[in-house]
């Protein structure tokens, strides 16, 4: 779904719209996974954008060394609170964890954290959407960055991502496509999160 404000301005036939991306769709009450263990609490701690990303405009690719900013394509608040809005919605759905956005109130308990960095998440010159960049999740109570149980190995590494979504022809194909992309995100973030809770302090 694309949440888009339409603005007409009285001396200009240009169209001015304003888009937010969107969380995915909550399930039927009777459809929710009920856990009975005591919820974990995740704090999304960061997000990070490339300077060309954060700011109202939309933006694509028209080449590989050439960006092109939208006069009349906006965001409607900032991209970056707006990833994490969509991001915690998500993570809370799939997960049964609670989800908080820093910065969270004084004296809540923090279990895990997860960083994003987003290196690009536009639409690139042959249509696709693409959202590239990686994640780690911070064991808050170990103080200790850790991966899922099966990778291990390496502590500390953070996980790539590199996402395609298909073609799209328009503004509001994008922000759907981005929207869709973050909630594939948003679902290996969660698989993630069971080996976080086995993990105990």
């Amino acid at each position: 779904m694309v949440v888009a404000l339409l603005l007409v301005g009285g001396c200009s036939s240009a169209q001015t719209r304003y888009y937010l991306l969107s969380a995915m769709p909550h399930p039927e009450p009777a459809q929710r996974a009920v856990s009975q263990a005591s919820p974990m609490h995740l704090e999304i701690a960061a997000i990070q954008l490339p300077p060309y990303l954060d700011r109202q405009q939309l933006v694509t690719r028209e080449r590989d060394h050439q960006i092109a900013i939208a006069h009349t394509d906006l965001w409607g608040g900032h991209l970056r609170r707006n990833i994490a809005r969509v991001m915690a919605e998500n993570l809370a759905q799939l997960s049964g964890w609670q989800v908080s956005i820093a910065p969270h109130a004084a004296g809540s308990r923090i279990d895990v954290q997860l960083q994003l960095e987003i290196q690009s998440f536009e639409r690139q010159s042959d249509g696709r959407v693409r959202l590239h960049g990686s994640w780690q999740l911070v064991d808050v109570r170990r103080n200790a960055v850790r991966k899922p149980a099966m990778d291990r190995v390496h502590s500390g590494e953070r996980h790539d991502v590199d996402l395609y979504s298909g073609e799209v022809r328009d503004a509001a194909g994008q922000v759907a496509a981005m929207s869709a992309l973050l909630a594939t995100l948003s679902h290996r973030i969660a698989s993630a999160l069971p080996a976080m809770r086995s993990a105990q302090p």
